[in-house]
């Protein structure tokens, strides 16, 4: 009688370990697997065990109707070995599906994290600019700021400053006009009495009254030489007081169109800065 060497053998051959099983990392169904190959060797030594007792059988020459009975017995048995082998190969072949399955979407989603952790870090680095540049922006508004400020307090200053300057001239204008006007109506009166008066008489006093009036019109001048000397108490020559104010009265002017120029420079930066911060936000975003 020949050894049944079928599909036991072809069974056999699914107990190797293949590559995907050995390559297989630990997974939720390690439990099942690890079960399904003990009992897969369990069978296939049951199955050896039975071969070496057929083999014996066959050494010991029994009778032909024992050995007849002995082989389907053993044969009926083997084939239920390896329907139970059968079996549990398709179980693990079905794990090993469900597990290759698994992995591919666990595959998918380290995919999707990677994916999403680029656009995260993308996202972040575009909000960084966003700050650095709202930062910038607000350190640029309150250098302005400050330089308004001080351009507004030199304004005021100025026009402090023109203030008194007007109203000393003012004043200044109208003590003149006063004591020309008293000067005239002295002269205007002096010519009338000298033409009342005749001969030497009244022409020596009219002298007198011009030397006087003279004298006055010199005590006046020299008053508000006087007066002058006080607002330049370093400067002596009349030309130089003169082009000093001059100097000084372009200065003032340059000062005051300078100040006029950096406010409504400062003006226009302010009402500006607005939709460019609302322009920039929304491009960086």
């Amino acid at each position: 009688m020949k050894h049944y060497q079928g599909p036991m053998k072809n069974n056999l051959l699914l107990i190797r370990p293949s590559p995907v099983i050995s390559d297989f990392r630990p997974t939720l169904f390690e439990d099942e697997l690890k079960k399904s190959r003990s009992q897969l060797l369990n069978l296939s030594s049951q199955i050896v065990t039975h071969e070496s007792s057929v083999d014996h059988m066959r050494l010991k020459r029994i009778d032909r109707q024992a050995k007849q009975e002995a082989l389907k017995d053993m044969m009926s048995k083997v084939s239920y070995f390896e329907s139970q082998l059968g079996m549990e190969t398709v179980g693990l072949n079905k794990l090993m599906t469900k597990n290759r399955h698994m992995r591919e979407e666990m595959e998918s989603l380290l995919r999707e994290r990677e994916r999403f952790k680029r656009q995260l870090d993308e996202l972040l680095s575009r909000l960084s600019a966003g700050k650095a540049f709202i930062h910038d922006l607000m350190e640029q508004g309150t250098v302005a700021f400050e330089h308004r400020e001080e351009a507004q307090g030199k304004l005021l200053l100025l026009r402090r400053k023109r203030v008194v300057l007007q109203e000393k001239h003012g004043q200044g204008m109208r003590d003149l006009e006063r004591e020309l006007e008293d000067n005239i109506r002295s002269a205007v009166f002096m010519t009338k009495k000298g033409q009342e008066r005749g001969g030497n008489a009244a022409r020596a006093e009219e002298e007198e009254n011009k030397r006087q009036l003279m004298q006055g019109e010199v005590r006046r001048l020299e008053k508000v030489l006087e007066k002058i000397l006080d607002y330049f108490p370093d400067i002596s020559d009349p030309n130089a007081m003169a082009d000093l104010y001059l100097v000084q009265e372009d200065e003032n002017f340059a000062i005051f169109n300078y100040v006029n120029e950096v406010n409504c420079e400062g003006k226009c930066h302010c009402s500006g800065y607005k939709p460019i911060l609302l322009q920039k936000l929304v491009t960086t975003l």
